[in-house]
């Protein structure tokens, strides 16, 4: 692959001398990422030109213009005492469908961190979903893998997948990876710490970062914002934020490619709602919907900036544009729901629908225009839109009777 239009990744400890650094030839940038005591504390890129050199004092200018927030931010984490109660049992859910290729990356990734140093008894389980497979090849996977288990779930949509791995776990906890993500060697320390630091949790979210900056899709994604939450820790509650729209604003809370909720929680609120994220006619909505219902339950759900995992975005623009309709489609889609089920909080999601069109809007006038110091396209910024308009156009109801169809062929 060629690397005119990637960006140079780069991994920084902060408590270390800092080196002066050079963009490499064929490079038209940097990617920065920023650790501390071993866990990931803040990430940015910068575009600059091939063979660009850095000085010490320079990179340090720019760690702090461009993370200087996030690093207080995590210095102020760290400040809080931990419980000292036990870590609760956690099993971590994969749901995938024909993707062993990318499942194997992930489980890679895992395995470390579920036997340290040399352990012979695993520090949590794995659980792997095979969502409506065409062949046996997640399960030739998971077979020859240690210490995973394996579960078919027959019916098709990525929140049946995710309840049938409620159903099947043991722990007290379930964290929801997505097979194209890579969890960080600190994920699992800095979980056990928001939970020791937080026991009312009902939720816990981390931050996502990229996988690879190598093509112009992946860098604008990451331009347009990407997944990115900060690398700081916070409590959200139904009533924490002055925000009239607040929680209906659902994609503020994390990723549905990194988060864990308390079993018992999900299995008391009716677990994931199966007409969102279905699958190629709406894939989307599951995890919002589910953080929405978390909140509006009571409960806390805390977002922990260093529980991070490094996804792989999508490469070229033809799927980074399919991304946003669906990103559109699945947040109106999700709203529409909540305008219909929740009478008690119909005019903060009215009021979170319209101002999603108006930053949408935003994206797109500014883009035609060329006001945007990133090279955000119109065209990603309508697809956005038309995904929005379908998704609150009737999509919800739609799906609501393709699941319907799906559980009497099942039944």
């Amino acid at each position: 692959m060629s690397n005119e239009t990637a960006l140079y990744r780069i991994v920084i400890d902060i408590g270390s001398p800092l080196p002066s650094v050079e963009v490499p030839a064929g490079y038209y940038g940097l990617g920065v990422f920023l650790r501390s005591r071993n866990r990931p504390i803040g990430y940015f890129h910068h575009r600059a030109e091939p063979s660009k050199v850095f000085s010490p004092g320079e990179f340090a200018e720019l760690i702090l213009e461009r993370a200087g927030t996030d690093i207080i931010r995590s210095a102020f984490a760290d400040q809080h005492p931990a419980s000292t109660r036990a870590m609760p049992c956690v099993s971590v859910a994969i749901c995938t469908k024909d993707r062993a290729w990318s499942l194997a990356m992930c489980l890679a990734s895992l395995e470390p961190l579920q036997f340290p140093d040399e352990r012979t008894t695993p520090a949590f389980e794995i659980v792997v979903v095979d969502n409506a497979p065409s062949d046996s090849s997640t399960k030739d996977l998971v077979q020859s893998s240690r210490a995973v288990r394996y579960v078919l779930e027959s019916k098709p949509g990525l929140d049946f997948a995710r309840n049938t791995a409620v159903r099947h776990a043991t722990g007290d906890y379930v964290a929801f990876l997505d097979d194209d993500v890579a969890v960080d060697s600190a994920w699992f320390d800095r979980l056990a710490a928001a939970l020791s630091t937080n026991p009312d949790a009902g939720g816990v979210t981390g931050s996502v970062m990229p996988m690879e900056l190598t093509t112009r899709a992946q860098i604008l994604f990451e331009e347009r914002g990407g997944f990115n939450r900060g690398f700081g820790s916070r409590r959200n509650h139904q009533d924490a934020i002055a925000n009239v729209s607040h929680p209906c604003d659902a994609g503020m809370f994390g990723a549905g490619c990194n988060m864990v909720f308390r079993r018992d929680l999900l299995l008391e609120i009716g677990l994931f709602d199966e007409a969102l994220d279905t699958g190629a006619p709406l894939p989307g909505g599951g995890d919002l919907d589910i953080f929405y219902r978390v909140l509006r339950a009571g409960k806390v759900l805390v977002y922990q900036g260093s529980m991070a995992v490094y996804h792989r975005h999508r490469r070229d623009y033809k799927g980074l544009r399919r991304q946003m309709w669906t990103w559109g489609q699945g947040y109106m889609a999700f709203a529409a729901k909540t305008h219909q089920t929740d009478a008690a909080n119909r005019f903060r999601v009215r009021i979170a629908a319209l101002g999603s069109f108006v930053f949408f809007g935003r994206m797109a006038i500014g883009s035609a225009l060329g006001r945007w110091k990133h090279e955000w396209t119109f065209g990603l910024a309508a697809w956005e839109i038309g995904g929005a308009i379908q998704g609150l156009a009737g999509e919800y109801r739609r799906s609501q009777r393709r699941i319907n169809a799906i559980l009497s062929r099942h039944a």
